[in-house]
Protein backbone atom coordinates (compact mmCIF):
# COMPACT_ATOMS: atom_id res chain seq x y z
CA UNK A 1 0.00 0.00 0.00
CA UNK A 2 2.97 2.38 -0.65
CA UNK A 3 2.84 5.48 -3.08
CA UNK A 4 6.11 6.03 -3.66
CA UNK A 5 7.01 5.18 -7.09
CA UNK A 6 8.74 2.40 -8.47
CA UNK A 7 11.20 4.49 -10.70
CA UNK A 8 11.77 6.84 -7.45
CA UNK A 9 12.52 3.44 -5.29
CA UNK A 10 15.43 2.56 -7.93
CA UNK A 11 16.18 6.00 -8.11
CA UNK A 12 16.64 6.25 -3.74
CA UNK A 13 18.90 2.90 -3.81
CA UNK A 14 21.26 3.61 -6.46
CA UNK A 15 21.28 7.44 -4.92
CA UNK A 16 22.53 5.82 -1.70
CA UNK A 17 24.97 3.45 -3.27
CA UNK A 18 26.57 6.21 -5.40
CA UNK A 19 26.73 8.17 -2.28
CA UNK A 20 28.27 5.76 0.00
CA UNK A 21 31.03 4.91 -2.61
CA UNK A 22 31.73 8.61 -3.24
CA UNK A 23 31.83 9.34 0.46
CA UNK A 24 34.22 6.17 1.40
CA UNK A 25 36.28 6.96 -0.75
CA UNK A 26 37.01 10.48 -0.85
CA UNK A 27 37.53 9.94 3.01
CA UNK A 28 39.97 6.70 2.64
CA UNK A 29 41.94 8.17 -0.61
CA UNK A 30 41.20 11.20 -1.26
CA UNK A 31 40.74 11.31 -4.85
CA UNK A 32 41.18 7.45 -5.65
CA UNK A 33 43.78 6.52 -8.67
CA UNK A 34 42.88 3.55 -10.57
CA UNK A 35 45.60 1.53 -8.42
CA UNK A 36 43.80 2.29 -5.03
CA UNK A 37 40.34 1.48 -6.74
CA UNK A 38 42.05 -1.81 -8.03
CA UNK A 39 43.05 -3.31 -5.19
CA UNK A 40 40.18 -2.28 -3.48
CA UNK A 41 37.37 -4.19 -5.81
CA UNK A 42 36.77 -6.60 -3.07
CA UNK A 43 36.49 -3.97 -0.36
CA UNK A 44 34.03 -2.28 -2.79
CA UNK A 45 31.75 -5.40 -3.95
CA UNK A 46 31.55 -6.10 -0.03
CA UNK A 47 30.17 -3.31 0.44
CA UNK A 48 27.80 -2.61 -2.20
CA UNK A 49 26.50 -6.29 -0.90
CA UNK A 50 25.91 -5.17 2.35
CA UNK A 51 24.11 -1.84 1.47
CA UNK A 52 21.98 -3.99 -0.48
CA UNK A 53 21.05 -6.56 2.46
CA UNK A 54 20.92 -3.75 4.67
CA UNK A 55 18.04 -1.93 2.71
CA UNK A 56 16.51 -5.12 1.61
CA UNK A 57 16.25 -6.13 5.38
CA UNK A 58 14.80 -3.23 6.93
CA UNK A 59 12.10 -2.81 3.79
CA UNK A 60 11.04 -6.05 4.96
CA UNK A 61 11.14 -6.05 8.09
CA UNK A 62 9.12 -2.85 8.04
CA UNK A 63 6.57 -4.32 5.72
CA UNK A 64 5.75 -7.14 8.52
CA UNK A 65 5.79 -4.36 11.48
CA UNK A 66 4.64 -0.67 11.44
CA UNK A 67 5.57 -0.04 14.56
CA UNK A 68 9.29 -0.93 15.28
CA UNK A 69 11.80 1.83 15.78
CA UNK A 70 13.40 1.80 12.54
CA UNK A 71 16.56 4.41 13.55
CA UNK A 72 17.78 1.75 16.00
CA UNK A 73 16.54 -1.09 13.56
CA UNK A 74 18.68 0.17 10.62
CA UNK A 75 21.72 0.89 12.90
CA UNK A 76 21.73 -2.49 14.36
CA UNK A 77 21.28 -3.99 10.82
CA UNK A 78 23.83 -1.94 9.08
CA UNK A 79 26.54 -2.72 12.14
CA UNK A 80 25.60 -6.73 11.25
CA UNK A 81 26.10 -6.32 7.44
CA UNK A 82 29.03 -4.46 7.57
CA UNK A 83 30.52 -5.89 10.58
CA UNK A 84 30.18 -9.69 8.77
CA UNK A 85 31.66 -7.97 5.54
CA UNK A 86 34.91 -6.15 7.76
CA UNK A 87 35.18 -10.02 9.04
CA UNK A 88 35.31 -11.57 5.70
CA UNK A 89 38.20 -9.34 4.39
CA UNK A 90 39.68 -10.17 7.69
CA UNK A 91 40.03 -14.12 6.98
CA UNK A 92 40.91 -13.57 3.44
CA UNK A 93 43.85 -11.99 4.56
CA UNK A 94 42.67 -9.31 1.14
CA UNK A 95 42.95 -5.80 0.79
CA UNK A 96 40.72 -3.48 3.08
CA UNK A 97 40.31 -0.12 4.25
CA UNK A 98 38.93 0.60 8.16
CA UNK A 99 38.00 4.16 6.69
CA UNK A 100 36.01 3.09 3.87
CA UNK A 101 33.95 1.00 5.77
CA UNK A 102 33.42 3.16 8.50
CA UNK A 103 32.03 6.19 6.15
CA UNK A 104 30.07 3.14 4.19
CA UNK A 105 28.38 1.81 7.32
CA UNK A 106 27.58 5.47 8.68
CA UNK A 107 26.60 6.52 5.00
CA UNK A 108 23.86 3.77 4.95
CA UNK A 109 22.41 3.82 8.14
CA UNK A 110 21.69 7.55 7.96
CA UNK A 111 20.33 6.95 4.40
CA UNK A 112 18.01 4.73 5.25
CA UNK A 113 16.72 6.94 8.45
CA UNK A 114 16.39 10.16 5.97
CA UNK A 115 14.59 7.55 3.58
CA UNK A 116 12.29 6.16 5.75
CA UNK A 117 11.72 10.27 7.34
CA UNK A 118 10.89 11.33 3.81
CA UNK A 119 8.60 8.34 3.12
CA UNK A 120 6.51 9.03 5.58
CA UNK A 121 6.47 12.33 5.04
CA UNK A 122 5.09 12.78 1.55
CA UNK A 123 4.76 9.83 0.22
CA UNK A 124 1.93 8.25 3.22
CA UNK A 125 -0.94 6.13 0.43
CA UNK A 126 -3.92 7.51 0.19
CA UNK A 127 -6.96 4.50 1.39
CA UNK A 128 -10.81 5.25 0.41
CA UNK A 129 -12.64 3.57 3.18
CA UNK A 130 -16.14 1.90 3.24
CA UNK A 131 -18.13 2.28 5.75
CA UNK A 132 -16.97 -0.02 8.15
CA UNK A 133 -14.71 -1.62 6.95
CA UNK A 134 -11.66 -0.37 8.87
CA UNK A 135 -12.47 0.68 12.85
CA UNK A 136 -11.28 4.53 13.81
CA UNK A 137 -8.64 2.62 16.30
CA UNK A 138 -6.94 0.87 13.04
CA UNK A 139 -6.97 3.80 11.11
CA UNK A 140 -5.23 5.91 13.77
CA UNK A 141 -2.03 2.79 13.97
CA UNK A 142 -1.77 3.23 10.36
CA UNK A 143 0.39 6.05 8.99
CA UNK A 144 -2.05 6.28 6.16
CA UNK A 145 -4.39 9.69 4.79
CA UNK A 146 -8.02 8.30 4.51
CA UNK A 147 -10.78 9.17 2.60
CA UNK A 148 -14.19 7.92 3.48
CA UNK A 149 -16.54 6.82 1.22
CA UNK A 150 -20.43 7.10 1.95
CA UNK A 151 -21.53 5.68 -1.13
CA UNK A 152 -19.69 3.15 -3.92
CA UNK A 153 -18.22 6.13 -5.76
CA UNK A 154 -14.74 8.02 -6.06
CA UNK A 155 -15.37 10.94 -8.73
CA UNK A 156 -13.00 12.97 -8.57
CA UNK A 157 -11.13 11.30 -6.12
CA UNK A 158 -7.54 9.41 -6.42
CA UNK A 159 -6.76 6.76 -3.70
CA UNK A 160 -4.11 4.15 -3.55
CA UNK A 161 -6.22 1.29 -2.79
CA UNK A 162 -9.92 1.34 -1.61
CA UNK A 163 -10.45 -0.76 2.07
CA UNK A 164 -13.82 -2.44 1.77
CA UNK A 165 -15.95 -5.73 2.27
CA UNK A 166 -15.14 -8.34 -0.22
CA UNK A 167 -17.10 -10.51 0.75
CA UNK A 168 -20.26 -8.30 0.86
CA UNK A 169 -23.63 -9.22 -1.15
CA UNK A 170 -24.85 -5.65 -1.93
CA UNK A 171 -24.11 -5.80 -5.72
CA UNK A 172 -23.98 -1.58 -5.86
CA UNK A 173 -20.62 -2.38 -3.92
CA UNK A 174 -19.71 -5.26 -6.07
CA UNK A 175 -19.72 -3.31 -9.23
CA UNK A 176 -17.37 -0.63 -7.34
CA UNK A 177 -15.16 -3.37 -6.25
CA UNK A 178 -15.04 -4.54 -9.90
CA UNK A 179 -14.87 -1.27 -11.65
CA UNK A 180 -11.78 -0.26 -9.38
CA UNK A 181 -9.67 -3.46 -10.30
CA UNK A 182 -10.42 -2.85 -13.88
CA UNK A 183 -8.76 0.85 -13.77
CA UNK A 184 -6.46 -0.42 -11.77
CA UNK A 185 -7.46 0.51 -8.17
CA UNK A 186 -6.71 -2.35 -5.95
CA UNK A 187 -9.56 -3.29 -3.48
CA UNK A 188 -8.26 -4.61 -0.05
CA UNK A 189 -10.43 -6.82 2.44
CA UNK A 190 -10.62 -4.67 5.34
CA UNK A 191 -10.31 -7.86 8.16
CA UNK A 192 -7.17 -8.41 6.04
CA UNK A 193 -6.13 -4.87 5.99
CA UNK A 194 -6.71 -4.72 10.04
CA UNK A 195 -4.35 -7.73 10.38
CA UNK A 196 -1.30 -6.52 8.91
CA UNK A 197 -1.60 -2.90 10.86
CA UNK A 198 -2.28 -4.44 14.16
CA UNK A 199 -0.11 -7.53 13.88
CA UNK A 200 -3.04 -9.65 15.28
CA UNK A 201 -5.47 -12.16 13.67
CA UNK A 202 -9.24 -10.69 14.87
CA UNK A 203 -11.14 -14.14 16.30
CA UNK A 204 -14.08 -12.38 14.87
CA UNK A 205 -12.67 -12.42 11.49
CA UNK A 206 -12.16 -16.34 12.05
CA UNK A 207 -15.73 -17.14 13.50
CA UNK A 208 -17.33 -15.80 10.32
CA UNK A 209 -15.66 -18.64 8.27
CA UNK A 210 -12.54 -17.10 6.95
CA UNK A 211 -9.72 -19.96 8.32
CA UNK A 212 -6.56 -19.22 5.96
CA UNK A 213 -4.13 -21.87 5.91
CA UNK A 214 -1.96 -21.28 9.00
CA UNK A 215 0.76 -24.06 8.39
CA UNK A 216 4.36 -22.61 8.16
CA UNK A 217 6.39 -23.19 4.57
CA UNK A 218 8.28 -26.52 5.20
CA UNK A 219 11.41 -24.76 3.96
CA UNK A 220 11.16 -21.83 6.56
CA UNK A 221 10.71 -24.41 9.45
CA UNK A 222 14.25 -26.25 8.39
CA UNK A 223 16.05 -22.83 8.31
CA UNK A 224 14.80 -22.00 11.73
CA UNK A 225 15.37 -25.21 13.23
CA UNK A 226 19.26 -24.53 11.91
CA UNK A 227 18.84 -21.19 13.10
CA UNK A 228 17.83 -22.03 16.35
CA UNK A 229 21.10 -24.09 16.76
CA UNK A 230 23.04 -21.81 15.54
CA UNK A 231 21.81 -19.42 17.82
CA UNK A 232 22.02 -21.40 20.98
CA UNK A 233 25.73 -22.46 20.37
CA UNK A 234 27.03 -19.26 19.23
CA UNK A 235 25.96 -17.56 22.04
CA UNK A 236 27.02 -19.77 24.76
CA UNK A 237 30.64 -18.49 25.29
CA UNK A 238 28.10 -15.08 26.83
CA UNK A 239 25.03 -17.41 28.21
CA UNK A 240 27.09 -20.44 30.10
CA UNK A 241 28.79 -17.32 32.54
CA UNK A 242 25.38 -15.70 33.41
CA UNK A 243 23.73 -19.02 33.58
CA UNK A 244 26.81 -19.67 36.44
CA UNK A 245 26.24 -16.50 38.12
CA UNK A 246 22.41 -16.68 38.03
CA UNK A 247 22.60 -20.41 39.71
CA UNK A 248 25.15 -19.30 42.35
CA UNK A 249 22.91 -16.08 43.26
CA UNK A 250 19.65 -18.68 43.37
CA UNK A 251 20.82 -21.06 45.41
CA UNK A 252 22.10 -18.58 47.99
CA UNK A 253 19.35 -16.52 48.27
CA UNK A 254 16.55 -19.13 49.02
CA UNK A 255 16.33 -22.62 49.29
CA UNK A 256 15.16 -24.98 46.83
CA UNK A 257 15.88 -26.75 43.83
CA UNK A 258 18.22 -24.54 41.17
CA UNK A 259 15.35 -25.33 38.27
CA UNK A 260 11.88 -25.32 38.02
CA UNK A 261 10.64 -27.91 35.65
CA UNK A 262 7.19 -28.08 34.74
CA UNK A 263 4.84 -29.69 31.93
CA UNK A 264 3.89 -27.55 29.41
CA UNK A 265 2.12 -27.88 25.73
CA UNK A 266 4.09 -27.64 22.52
CA UNK A 267 3.53 -28.08 18.80
CA UNK A 268 1.17 -30.23 18.01
CA UNK A 269 -0.37 -30.69 21.55
CA UNK A 270 2.34 -32.94 22.99
CA UNK A 271 3.38 -32.04 26.35
CA UNK A 272 7.06 -32.26 27.65
CA UNK A 273 8.85 -30.68 30.23
CA UNK A 274 10.02 -27.29 30.15
CA UNK A 275 13.35 -26.39 32.44
CA UNK A 276 14.14 -22.68 34.09
CA UNK A 277 15.29 -20.72 36.52
CA UNK A 278 13.50 -20.99 40.02
CA UNK A 279 12.46 -17.62 40.45
CA UNK A 280 9.65 -18.58 42.94
CA UNK A 281 9.47 -20.04 46.65
CA UNK A 282 8.85 -23.83 46.79
CA UNK A 283 5.67 -23.57 47.58
CA UNK A 284 4.11 -21.20 45.31
CA UNK A 285 1.70 -23.63 43.37
CA UNK A 286 0.45 -24.94 46.73
CA UNK A 287 -3.02 -23.14 46.03
CA UNK A 288 -2.90 -24.54 41.88
CA UNK A 289 -1.35 -23.19 39.28
CA UNK A 290 -2.61 -19.31 38.78
CA UNK A 291 -0.98 -16.13 36.71
CA UNK A 292 1.56 -14.59 37.77
CA UNK A 293 0.65 -10.75 39.00
CA UNK A 294 2.54 -7.08 39.88
CA UNK A 295 4.52 -7.51 43.06
CA UNK A 296 3.35 -11.19 43.40
CA UNK A 297 4.55 -12.36 46.56
CA UNK A 298 5.38 -15.63 45.54
CA UNK A 299 8.78 -14.61 44.10
CA UNK A 300 12.29 -14.13 45.71
CA UNK A 301 14.60 -11.47 45.54
CA UNK A 302 16.41 -12.69 42.84
CA UNK A 303 13.51 -14.29 41.46
CA UNK A 304 12.27 -10.33 40.59
CA UNK A 305 15.36 -8.84 38.82
CA UNK A 306 16.01 -12.59 36.42
CA UNK A 307 12.62 -12.26 35.85
CA UNK A 308 12.23 -8.79 34.61
CA UNK A 309 16.23 -9.48 32.83
CA UNK A 310 14.73 -13.02 31.48
CA UNK A 311 17.67 -14.79 32.48
CA UNK A 312 14.86 -17.41 34.13
CA UNK A 313 14.46 -18.28 30.39
CA UNK A 314 18.16 -19.52 29.52
CA UNK A 315 17.47 -22.97 30.76
CA UNK A 316 15.20 -23.32 27.89
CA UNK A 317 17.93 -23.51 25.66
CA UNK A 318 18.19 -27.22 26.60
CA UNK A 319 14.41 -27.43 25.55
CA UNK A 320 15.57 -25.39 21.77
CA UNK A 321 18.61 -28.17 21.63
CA UNK A 322 16.02 -31.12 22.09
CA UNK A 323 13.43 -29.79 19.35
CA UNK A 324 11.19 -29.27 21.90
CA UNK A 325 11.11 -25.25 21.63
CA UNK A 326 12.38 -22.64 19.25
CA UNK A 327 13.84 -19.59 20.11
CA UNK A 328 10.87 -17.56 18.69
CA UNK A 329 7.26 -19.11 18.78
CA UNK A 330 4.25 -18.47 21.20
CA UNK A 331 5.00 -19.03 24.87
CA UNK A 332 4.18 -22.79 25.81
CA UNK A 333 1.02 -22.62 28.45
CA UNK A 334 0.44 -24.97 31.35
CA UNK A 335 -1.47 -27.87 30.73
CA UNK A 336 -4.40 -27.11 33.10
CA UNK A 337 -4.44 -23.20 31.31
CA UNK A 338 -4.51 -24.93 28.08
CA UNK A 339 -7.23 -27.35 28.96
CA UNK A 340 -9.58 -24.27 30.26
CA UNK A 341 -9.28 -22.15 27.54
CA UNK A 342 -9.40 -24.71 24.62
CA UNK A 343 -12.94 -24.70 25.99
CA UNK A 344 -13.31 -21.30 26.24
CA UNK A 345 -11.48 -19.59 24.07
CA UNK A 346 -12.37 -20.10 20.26
CA UNK A 347 -8.99 -21.52 17.75
CA UNK A 348 -6.97 -21.71 20.71
CA UNK A 349 -5.55 -24.69 19.47
CA UNK A 350 -4.21 -23.26 16.34
CA UNK A 351 -1.09 -21.56 18.64
CA UNK A 352 -0.11 -25.12 18.98
CA UNK A 353 1.00 -25.12 15.09
CA UNK A 354 4.19 -24.26 15.71
CA UNK A 355 6.81 -24.73 18.18
CA UNK A 356 6.50 -22.95 21.13
CA UNK A 357 9.40 -20.00 22.21
CA UNK A 358 11.57 -18.75 24.78
CA UNK A 359 10.30 -15.20 23.21
CA UNK A 360 7.47 -14.34 20.28
CA UNK A 361 5.39 -12.07 18.77
CA UNK A 362 2.72 -12.12 21.39
CA UNK A 363 5.29 -11.45 24.08
CA UNK A 364 6.95 -8.42 22.60
CA UNK A 365 3.84 -6.39 21.48
CA UNK A 366 1.27 -7.82 24.14
CA UNK A 367 3.14 -8.74 27.27
CA UNK A 368 2.32 -10.59 29.88
CA UNK A 369 -1.45 -11.72 30.65
CA UNK A 370 -2.80 -12.21 33.85
CA UNK A 371 -6.27 -12.92 33.06
CA UNK A 372 -8.86 -14.78 30.66
CA UNK A 373 -9.71 -12.10 28.78
CA UNK A 374 -6.34 -10.38 27.72
CA UNK A 375 -5.35 -14.00 26.78
CA UNK A 376 -7.98 -13.89 24.13
CA UNK A 377 -6.15 -10.57 23.12
CA UNK A 378 -2.31 -12.58 23.28
CA UNK A 379 -4.09 -14.79 21.31
CA UNK A 380 -4.89 -12.69 18.63
CA UNK A 381 -1.05 -11.95 18.60
CA UNK A 382 -0.16 -15.75 18.65
CA UNK A 383 -2.33 -16.84 15.89
CA UNK A 384 -0.37 -13.86 13.56
CA UNK A 385 2.27 -15.42 14.08
CA UNK A 386 1.41 -18.39 13.00
CA UNK A 387 0.05 -17.18 9.96
CA UNK A 388 2.84 -15.24 8.95
CA UNK A 389 5.93 -16.09 10.58
CA UNK A 390 9.13 -15.87 8.33
CA UNK A 391 12.95 -14.58 8.29
CA UNK A 392 11.47 -11.18 8.41
CA UNK A 393 9.26 -11.13 11.10
CA UNK A 394 11.81 -13.21 13.73
CA UNK A 395 13.82 -10.52 12.96
CA UNK A 396 11.31 -8.14 14.32
CA UNK A 397 10.98 -9.99 17.24
CA UNK A 398 14.87 -10.44 17.96
CA UNK A 399 15.24 -7.11 18.13
CA UNK A 400 12.52 -6.22 20.32
CA UNK A 401 12.77 -8.62 23.02
CA UNK A 402 16.71 -6.62 22.93
CA UNK A 403 14.63 -3.46 23.86
CA UNK A 404 12.50 -5.47 25.74
CA UNK A 405 15.09 -7.21 27.79
CA UNK A 406 17.10 -3.46 28.37
CA UNK A 407 13.91 -2.06 29.50
CA UNK A 408 12.49 -4.46 31.59
CA UNK A 409 8.91 -3.61 29.89
CA UNK A 410 6.26 -6.70 30.85
CA UNK A 411 8.02 -8.70 33.31
CA UNK A 412 6.69 -10.08 36.12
Amino acid sequence: MTRRPAWLSLIWWLGGAVLMLALGSGVAWGIPSQDDMWRAQLLIAGCLGAYGITVTTARRMERVDIGIFHPFVGVAITMAAFGGVAVALLFARTYYSRSFLLTAAVVTAVWLVIGRALRHRYFKPVLAVEPGALPASVQAVADARYVRLDEPSMSGIRVDGVVGHLDTDDPRWQRFHADCQVRGVPVHNGPQVSEQLTGRVSLEYLQSGHLASFKPHPIYMAIKRGMDLLIVLASSPLTLPVVCLAAVAIKCDSPGPLFFMQSRIGQGGKRFPMVKFRSMRVDADRAGPRFARAADERITRVGHFIRRTRIDELPQFWNVLKGEMSVIGPRPEQVAFVESFEASIPFYAYRHLVKPGITGWAQVTHGYVDSEDETRDKLEYDLYYAKHCSIWLDLVIVIRTFRTIITGDGAR
